[in-house]
């Protein structure tokens, strides 16, 4: 069975990654289960959050403020962001032709825990 990306694999390049990196004093995960299994990692190694290292999320997860560990977390608007990309597939697929690239730039919000 295929091993989930966020598997012994990654818990592995993460134990490399601290031990070839020992002054990281922070960490951003791409997502919840990222950092799960980086949370995870640290624990085991032993560093201490968020003495040791802090850490910050993409994704909030309503389930942050009971943790032990201060997680910040990033806020992205994921509903504009499926909508405006299904608008704009329906547009390239209307058209005919590849749409003109548009850059395109929502609002975030950063929520701070200590």
């Amino acid at each position: 069975m295929k091993q989930p990306y966020h598997s012994r694999g990654v818990m592995g390049n993460l134990k490399d990654f601290f031990a070839n990196n020992p002054g990281i004093d922070g960490l951003i995960c791409c997502n919840n289960n990222c950092c799960y299994e980086a949370v995870l990692e640290i624990e085991r190694i032993g560093i201490k959050i968020p003495a040791g290292i802090k850490i910050v999320t993409f994704d909030e997860s309503k389930w942050f403020d009971f943790l032990k560990y201060p997680i910040s977390a990033i806020v992205q608007p994921t509903e504009s962001m499926g909508r405006l990309a299904v608008e704009r597939v329906i547009t390239r697929i209307e058209n005919g032709t590849d749409a003109v690239r548009k850059e395109i730039i929502l609002d975030t919000e950063f929520i701070f825990r200590r």
